[in-house]
């Protein structure tokens, strides 16, 4: 697998993921599903069919940047999307995100394909644990690799709202000053999530339906191909394909 780039591991300075000023936002589950927002959107994947489903938010103020909401059926919540990562900065030409979303408050390597975050852990360090997840990520352990690294994988990416969307079409993770920031410019291209027709090219590893670019269904559990069996591509964490 081509990487389009790589994140260094967090700024242990950064603020610590934890469960304050969530709400709670109840949806209806089948058990056996597995389901992530998708923008504005929510798609669910029952076996290999992918389907979408109301996106279910608190009853509450909305906040600026919106929503970012993790969990499923009576566990599904939702808190104010910049409590773990940081608004954009936008020029004329890109935004900027210094301080990029992450599963926790470990260290993690993270890439962007085609609007999809996917990132492996490092592991713990000695004497060190992580704090709790951050709200959205689909997670699982690397496959072939120690026993505590994980692959998780974000559908729902923070995006800038407004006029400024559309210089964050095509993201990338890159390295300032031994911290990774996230970098977003404008893009011709669709990724994961946009709107569709049959005449729609949807990225690698998704395809139209419902008129969106929907993913396939999840098994995070890799960062390069050769995680995979042979024959198999790691494609947005996920193995696929013999």
């Amino acid at each position: 697998m081509l990487l389009a780039a790589a994140g260094a591991c967090r700024d242990s300075a950064a603020p610590t993921t934890h469960a304050l000023t969530r709400y709670p936002a109840p949806e209806a589950w089948t058990p056996g599903q597995v389901c992530s927002d998708l923008g504005a959107a929510r798609v669910c994947w029952r076996g290999g069919t992918s389907m979408l489903v109301p996106r279910v938010l608190p009853n509450a103020p909305v906040p600026p940047e919106g929503w970012r909401c993790g969990g499923d059926g009576r566990e599904r919540e939702c808190e104010d999307r910049t409590r773990n990562a940081s608004r954009f900065d936008c020029g004329t030409q890109r935004c900027l995100q210094v301080r990029p979303r992450m599963p926790d408050d470990g260290e993690w390597e993270c890439v962007e394909i085609s609007g999809v975050v996917f990132c492996h852990s490092r592991g713990e360090g000695a004497g060190m644990q992580a704090g709790p997840m951050d709200l959205g990520w689909l997670c699982g352990p690397r496959r072939g690799a120690a026993p505590d690294e994980r692959v998780c994988v974000d559908f729902d990416a923070d995006r800038p709202s407004g006029a400024q969307a559309a210089l964050a079409e095509r993201c990338r993770f890159e390295p300032h000053w031994g911290t990774p920031r996230r970098s977003c410019t404008p893009a011709q291209t669709l990724r994961v999530g946009s709107p569709c027709s049959r005449a729609s090219v949807c990225p690698d590893g998704s395809q139209c339906s419902a008129g969106l670019c929907l993913p396939g269904r999840p098994s995070p559990g890799c960062f390069f191909d050769r995680d995979c069996d042979d024959g198999a591509r790691c494609v947005f964490g996920s193995c696929k394909g013999a």
